[in-house]
């Protein structure tokens, strides 16, 4: 069942604090608390922006290995946030400010993992995604 929601206010942000969060994406992926998975993204899941995962939850998915952009189980989170998107799969959809913010759940090796894509401005205000782990904050991922 896929529900649309309405972040309360509170918990929102507005344009100029999602700036000051991405600024330092690109600075985030090259020192390794972002790690670029656009390819998988665009292959499995249907995303045609750049997309980013924070390390963060890759300590949860990758269960301690190095990051490896080639990692199957990268796939499998992409798959999971395609059925979410699609419908096909339970997920919550919210808004804050300019973001979109889509809350998920992936099963790797029997574990159930709570995730969210969050569709936000990049540096340059281009449209960029973030995948993280559902307790993250999308503003300043670390």
């Amino acid at each position: 069942m896929r529900k649309e929601l309405i972040a309360p206010e509170d918990r929102g942000s507005s344009h100029r604090e999602a700036e000051a969060g991405n600024h330092a994406r690109a600075e985030a992926i090259r020192s390794g608390r972002l790690h670029d998975i656009s390819a998988v993204a665009r292959r499995c899941a249907g995303l045609k922006v750049p997309t980013a995962m924070t390390r963060k939850l890759w300590n949860v998915v990758g269960e301690g290995d190095p990051f490896k952009p080639e990692d199957r189980r990268l796939a499998e989170v992409c798959y999971a946030l395609l059925y979410a998107q699609a419908g096909l799969a339970p997920s919550q959809r919210m808004k804050w400010g300019v973001a979109r913010l889509l809350a998920f759940r992936c099963t790797l090796a029997g574990r159930a993992i709570g995730m969210q894509c969050v569709a936000h401005p990049g540096d340059h205000d281009e449209l960029v995604t973030t995948v993280m782990k559902e307790d993250e904050d999308w503003i300043r991922p670390s």
